[in-house]
């Protein structure tokens, strides 16, 4: 069933973002980023290829070809999320310098 494949990736990807804690830079942030929505197209569209089409080179291609227009999106848009949101957690941490307000970021250093 392609929702094994679906829930599958987003564990292992789940664990790989687990790899940038304590090592966090833009370069490493972008690279699990793209990293983990290649890793999502590869193993969902290899699901879909099973599912859906023959099981056959030129019915694999199919699959990932049709599948192309998403991986763009997803791509932009898992970069564009992952920018914001580490971006916005790097500012706050940089806005909030007063010991008293640390705890509102989680951070213990």
């Amino acid at each position: 069933d392609v929702v094994l494949y679906t829930w599958g990736s987003f564990i292992v990807i789940g664990f790989i973002g687990m790899t940038l804690r304590g090592k966090r830079t833009p370069l490493r942030i972008a690279a699990v980023t793209a990293g983990s929505s290649l890793f999502y197209f590869a193993v969902t569209n290899f699901g879909v290829w099973l599912a859906w089409y023959p099981r056959t080179a030129q019915g694999m291609g199919d699959c990932f070809v049709k599948a192309l227009p998403f991986l763009r999106n997803d791509l932009a848009g898992n970069l564009l999320w992952a920018a914001f949101l580490f971006g916005s957690y790097g500012l706050a941490r940089r806005i909030v310098t007063a010991p008293g307000l640390r705890w509102i970021l989680l951070t213990s250093s």
